[in-house]
């Protein structure tokens, strides 16, 4: 028969494993009904005489990558998916000069890809806009896709890289990178 002096302590010491080793897994990030991980989200904010918000942001991908960082996902060779909301009218000029300036300050100058991703946007992307920009990892494109409107395939990897270096390595709002990735820290 076991001593139950000796027995309480193994009991709470195996209870303590037992409650951290389900803690651990409520953290875990799950996929999402879509099939997809859902890393983060933001919203974009523009100061013109006072701060506004531009569209919501939102990241998914239907693997992890390797390592849970804002390079780690650039990287990543999968399937993955930006979703833009809308939330003001921005007119056509202003969204291509915008992604004009991000892929140049993460050093992409592929003009001729860079004019043709930016053809979807037209005159003017109105206000609740979806734009999906997806790369497909099997064919190695990036589409972009207005709803209701445009889209635009660009192939290669390097592209799809520099895409995800707009929004994720050196966006102009310096907090957009680390929001996307969120769900990956925890």
């Amino acid at each position: 028969i076991m001593n139950l002096r000796r027995s309480k302590p193994l009991f709470a010491f195996l209870t303590m494993i037992a409650i951290l080793v389900t803690s651990v897994g409520a953290f875990a990030l799950e996929r999402a009904a879509d099939g997809q991980y859902h890393t983060g989200a933001t919203v974009r904010k523009k100061r013109f005489i006072v701060l506004v918000d531009v569209y919501a942001l939102g990241h998914m991908m239907k693997e992890l990558p390797a390592q849970p960082t804002i390079q780690g996902v650039i990287d990543a060779d999968v399937d993955k998916t930006f979703v833009l909301q809308m939330l003001r009218g921005v007119s056509g000029e202003k969204m291509t000069s915008a992604i004009g300036d991000a892929f140049k300050a993460n050093g992409y100058a592929d003009a001729a890809r860079i004019a043709k991703f930016t053809a979807v946007f037209g005159e003017e992307v109105a206000n609740k806009t979806t734009i999906r920009i997806s790369y497909n990892a099997a064919s190695k494109t990036t589409t972009a896709s207005v709803s209701g409107g445009k889209t635009a395939t660009i192939d290669g990897d390097a592209f799809m890289k520099a895409m995800w270096s707009c929004f994720l390595k050196n966006p102009d709002q310096p907090s957009m990178g680390p929001d996307l990735i969120s769900k990956l820290k925890r």
